[in-house]
C-alpha cells in the first residue's frame, strides 16, 4: 500500500474544512473520497474498497463515534483517525474507547494531519505484509481470539471486549509471550506514543486482566505488594484516584474480597495461593510494558 495509491474517506459536513483537507491529501498522492453524514460514510465503508478514514466527531444525525462504533461492530477495521474541537479527556477516551485509532484535535496544523496518517498506513501496512505476524486464528493456553470475526473466546466462553482491549490482547498473542513495552502498546493500540498516557494504558491492562481472571503480576513480573502496573496505589498515580487499598483487586479488595483476582483465598484464579495451571496472565516486565504467559507452559503457550 503505497502511499499514492492509499484511499481515504473523508466523514466531515463542514464544507469549508473538507475542501482544503482534500485539497491537500490530493496534492499529496492520495485517492480521497468526501462524505457528509455517517449514513453514506456506512454505505462507502461497506461497498467501497478504503486505506483509512478521517471520520469528525460532530455530525449531523448519528455522531463520528457512533459511526466508528458501528464500523467495529460490522468488522470495518481500517485505521480511522477521529477528528474533534472537543478538547477534554473524556471525549478523547470516548473516541478511542469507540474504536478510533487515533485522534487530532482542531485546528491543527496540516503537516501534523499528515504525520498521523502516514504512522496509521504504515502499521497497517506492516501488519498486512508479514503474514506470520497477521495469523487469523491465534490460541494461548485455553484462550482464543478469530481475527477475522473479531471474537474472542476463554476455556469455551466468549469474551465481551472493548475495542481497545481486544486490540490490546491481539497485539499480546502475537507477541508470543515476549515482552511488549509501553511504546508499542502506544503506537499499536492507540496509534500514536506521544497522545496517550501511561495511566491510560495502565487502566487497560487492569480492565484487560479482569476479564481474563487474571489477579495482576505473576511471579517474576513487579516485586509482591505493587499494583499490576507496578505504581503503587492503585490504577492511577497519587494514592488510588480509582480503587482504594493498593490495587485493582489486591491488598484491600477493592472489587474482590481477601487478595484473591476472582475467589477468596490468595490464588490468581482459584483458592489456595497460585493460579492454576493453564491460567492465561498477563506479566508486569519491570515497569518497561507487559507480555502474556500461560501458567505451567515455558514458552508461554502461545501458538498461531
Amino acid at each position: 500500500m503505497s502511499r499514492t495509491s492509499s484511499r481515504i474517506l473523508l466523514v466531515e459536513d463542514e464544507g469549508s474544512l473538507a475542501a482544503p483537507i482534500r485539497r491537500g491529501l490530493t496534492e499529496e498522492g492520495y485517492h480521497v473520497n468526501v462524505v457528509g453524514d455517517a449514513g453514506r460514510a456506512m454505505a462507502e465503508l461497506t461497498t467501497g474498497e478504503y486505506d483509512l478514514a478521517i471520520v469528525d466527531w460532530r455530525l449531523p444525525g448519528m455522531d463520528g463515534r457512533t459511526l466508528i462504533e458501528r464500523m467495529r461492530e460490522r468488522a470495518i477495521g481500517i485505521p480511522v483517525l477521529m477528528l474533534t474541537a472537543l478538547q477534554d479527556l473524556d471525549h478523547r477516551v470516548a473516541g478511542l474507547d469507540a474504536g478510533a485509532d487515533d485522534y487530532l484535535t482542531k485546528p491543527f496544523a496540516f503537516e501534523e494531519l499528515l504525520a498521523r496518517l502516514r504512522a496509521l498506513l504504515r502499521r497497517a501496512r506492516e501488519r498486512t505484509g508479514a503474514p506470520a505476524r497477521h495469523r487469523v486464528h491465534l490460541h494461548a493456553g485455553p484462550l482464543e481470539m478469530d481475527t477475522a470475526r473479531r471474537t474472542t473466546r476463554l476455556a469455551g466462553k466468549t469474551l465481551d471486549l472493548r475495542a481497545k482491549e481486544y486490540h490490546l490482547l491481539e497485539l499480546l498473542m502475537r507477541s508470543g509471550g515476549q515482552l511488549v513495552t509501553r511504546t508499542m502498546i502506544a503506537e499499536r493500540v492507540w496509534g500514536s506514543a506521544f497522545d496517550v498516557t501511561d495511566n491510560a494504558i495502565d487502566v487497560t491492562v487492569s480492565n484487560l486482566r479482569a476479564r481474563l481472571g487474571d489477579g495482576g503480576p505473576t511471579p517474576g513480573g513487579d516485586a509482591a505488594g505493587s499494583t499490576p502496573e507496578g505504581r503503587g496505589g492503585g490504577v492511577f498515580h497519587g494514592g488510588g484516584a480509582m480503587f482504594h487499598g493498593g490495587g485493582v483487586f489486591h491488598g484491600g479488595g477493592a472489587m474482590f474480597h481477601g487478595g484473591g483476582a476472582m475467589f477468596p483465598g490468595g490464588g490468581a484464579m482459584f483458592p489456595g495461593g497460585g493460579a492454576a495451571v493453564g491460567a492465561v496472565t498477563i506479566e508486569t516486565v519491570r515497569g518497561l510494558g507487559y507480555r502474556l504467559l500461560v501458567t505451567g507452559s515455558p514458552d508461554g503457550g502461545i501458538v498461531g
